[in-house]
This record gives structure tokens, C-alpha cells and sequence, in this order.
């Protein structure tokens, strides 16, 4: 499964127009489609100072700390765990306190450090496509990092980790789907108790 959002479909006028290329004003009026009409666009979001697992943004909060019972293993309950995961606490990974992210390789690696997170709210205007909480954790074993994208399915409760693989190079990447996965409140608007 790929945690990347659905492309978003292009309005009716966009599709009258590749249809009709014939003239340099529906090109251009189809080169304003595909840029202007129909972008994706993100936030930051402020890592709250007192708790690492909560980050404000446009006068919501967004908080990830009951969103699974952390610390996490992957597998799940797995007693050779590949990764040992704690973006709220950290733990102390081959050395190296703070440690959001751990490989258990060879060796253990840091993968990233819970002090050193950015969040990023990704919205899809013009799509029924529900915001993306996607949380960075950087400053990892020579240049390793990992994302946590938090993606909201009403199907999916309660919600659950899974581990996508590692791209590009030394970035590991896992999503949490469920119905409360940090956000304020679900698409049909019911708030989320945390």
C-alpha cells in the first residue's frame, strides 16, 4: 500500500480543454488547470514545547500520543523486533538518547530523534481526500531518517502501524491508518478523544 494521496481529479473545464488542444489559449487555459486549479499544499505545524507527541497549527492541535500505545514494535509484538518506535519519549538507541526511530539491524541505528521532529498537515483541496499528518523524525544514524504518515480511515479502528520499506535511501517510512489518528476531529465531523 502506498500512503500517498489519490491524485486529485481535474475539474470540468481542464478536461473540455485536453480535449480540444488545438489552439494556444486552451493550452494555456490547460496549463493553469494543472498548476493552479488543483495543487496539494502542507503547513507546518509547531511541535508543542512540554509534549513531543502534540503540535499546533491553525488553532487546532494535533496530538499523537494515545493515538497507539507507545512505544511500539515492528512487527507489532514481534520479540525480534526490525524497529523499536517512540516519536513521543525516545529511548536510548546504541548510545544515542532521544531516539524516535531504532533499526535493529546488524547493529542498533538511530533512525531519527523524537527532539528533532517536523510535522507537516498535507491537504488535497478540491477532493473528497482527508488531510495527512505526516511526522519527520530527522537527525538519524548518518543521515537516516523516518516518517510516520497518520492517515484517516473511519474503517480502520482501532488504528494500526504498518511499515512501507525504506525509500529513498536510508529513509524508513511507516503509516498509522484509523478513524482518530491526531486530528482534532473525523471527516464527518465526530471529535476525536485523545
Amino acid at each position: 500500500k502506498s500512503d500517498a494521496p489519490p491524485h486529485t481529479p481535474l475539474p470540468t473545464e481542464c478536461k473540455l480543454a485536453m480535449a480540444n488542444l488545438n489552439t494556444p489559449l486552451v493550452a494555456i487555459f490547460l496549463v493553469v488547470c494543472l498548476t493552479v486549479l488543483s495543487p496539494a499544499y502542507g503547513m507546518q505545524l509547531m511541535v508543542d514545547s512540554e509534549n513531543r507527541c502534540r503540535a499546533l497549527g491553525n488553532g487546532s492541535v494535533y496530538d499523537i500520543s494515545t493515538v497507539l500505545p507507545w512505544p511500539m514494535t515492528w512487527p507489532p509484538g514481534s520479540s525480534s523486533p526490525s524497529f523499536w518506535l517512540d516519536p513521543c519519549n525516545g529511548y536510548t538507541c546504541n548510545g544515542v538518547t532521544g531516539t524516535a526511530c531504532c533499526q535493529h539491524a546488524d547493529q542498533l541505528l538511530s533512525c531519527g530523534n523524537a527532539t528533532s521532529s517536523v510535522w507537516i498537515l498535507e491537504s488535497q483541496p478540491y477532493t473528497a481526500q482527508r488531510s495527512v499528518l505526516k511526522v519527520q523524525l530527522l537527525d538519524g544514524f548518518q543521515w537516516r531518517m523516518s516518517t510516520i504518515t497518520f492517515i484517516e480511515d473511519d474503517a480502520v479502528n482501532p488504528p494500526k502501524l504498518e511499515y512501507l520499506g525504506e525509500h529513498p535511501f536510508l529513509q524508513y517510512n511507516f503509516v498509522v491508518r484509523g478513524k482518530c489518528v491526531g486530528q482534532p476531529k473525523t471527516g464527518s465531523g465526530e471529535k476525536c478523544i485523545y
